[in-house]
């Protein structure tokens, strides 16, 4: 990414198509986004939260708009 070897500025990892984490290119510097799209990923909204805020990293949240392609949770 940082070596402008893909084809986007960014790639993510999924487990299961729900639970992503995203690596993205924000001129020279790396966001790491986390995708929440189920109530039971907001708990992770708050440990990453408390991680950041501790380790002075900036926080922002955000929205792209996705929204669920699972017919169980829309």
């Amino acid at each position: 990414m940082l070596d402008e070897k893909l084809e986007y500025d960014f790639f993510g990892i999924t487990s299961d198509g729900i639970d992503c984490i995203y690596f993205a290119d924000n001129n020279g510097k790396t966001n790491i986004e986390f995708e929440v799209i189920t109530n039971g990923q907001k708990p992770y909204v708050e440990k990453i939260s408390s991680f950041a805020k501790k380790n002075n990293y900036n926080l922002i949240k955000t929205t792209y708009g996705n929204k669920p392609h699972y017919p169980e949770l829309k």
